[in-house]
């Protein structure tokens, strides 16, 4: 196992001794973000859910901060994701997304314009 989480629990009847429980993010966090939100709207009780409502709630709750929720390995580009982040972004309403929709929209629009380099997404003339 190259990276664990660390589970640590106090026991009332615990004679001093600390034991550590490793576990394994590949099985805690086995979601891709393709799979979350394919989850998500399985068990989602309104609209189907898009990556924009993901990066909404993501940019909004910290979600990817949350090892709860995601696990990225330090060489790693993307998060994956555990199935409590799939209950939890199931059990919000359209209301509570459109309302993180709005503000997030908002935060996008007043964030200065990312300037693109040559060759990337602009032609010299």
């Amino acid at each position: 196992m190259a990276s664990a989480d660390l589970v640590v629990a106090v026991s009332p009847t615990a004679d001093g001794q600390v034991v550590v429980r490793k576990t394994d993010p590949n099985q805690t966090h086995p979601f891709s973000t393709t799979e979350l939100l394919d989850k998500v709207n399985e068990k989602h009780a309104g609209r189907k859910l898009t990556t924009y409502d993901y990066q909404a709630i993501c940019w909004k709750e910290s979600l990817r901060d949350n090892t709860k929720y995601a696990w990225k390995h330090s060489n790693g580009v993307a998060h994956v994701w555990s199935g409590d982040a799939v209950s939890y972004l199931a059990s919000l309403t359209d209301e509570q997304y459109d309302a993180i929709r709005a503000e997030y929209r908002e935060h996008l629009r007043t964030q200065p314009a990312k300037v693109t380099s040559p060759g990337r997404g602009s032609r010299a003339s």
